[in-house]
């Protein structure tokens, strides 16, 4: 394989990044609803309401695309295993947000204390965007 085809595999167009994240972050939305469904269903219904699911979902997976892109124009073919690390440290840091707020309100006056089907839930929903963002992402820099 030649330099040039290697670093264009590394650098992928904002194009193709913004859609692969629009589409991976549609894709955690609609996974996240359902999740929040079957919460909701399952235990004492949702602290956090489903379109706050949804609109977080999308967006904060097409932050990490755009995140994505940044670290492709400065680290080339690092730009996967740099932009795995980061992803997996800021799920491991939002990790702790739906545990702490058990205990408490993570947004006073606007969303309670959460249960424990909100806990379990949201920590799923960060598992589904996260996963899905770096599988689809890191799938472009290949």
């Amino acid at each position: 394989m030649t330099t040039s085809a290697s670093a264009t595999l590394s650098r992928p167009a904002f194009g193709s990044v913004l859609k692969t994240s629009a589409t991976a972050g549609g894709i955690a939305a609609v996974v996240n609803a359902v999740i929040w469904l079957i919460g909701n269903f399952i235990g004492d219904g949702m602290a956090v309401p489903v379109p706050a699911v949804v609109i977080f979902s999308f967006v904060m997976v097409v932050l990490g695309g755009i995140l994505y892109f940044v670290l492709s124009r400065f680290l080339g073919t690092r730009t996967n295993l740099v932009f795995i690390i980061l992803s997996v440290l800021f799920l491991l840091v939002n990790a702790t947000a739906p545990i702490s707020a058990m205990t408490v309100s993570p947004m006073p006056g606007l969303i309670p204390v959460f249960n424990t089907a909100t806990v379990v839930a949201t920590e799923l929903m960060h598992l589904v965007a996260g996963g899905l963002a770096i599988q689809r992402l890191t799938a472009l820099g290949k």
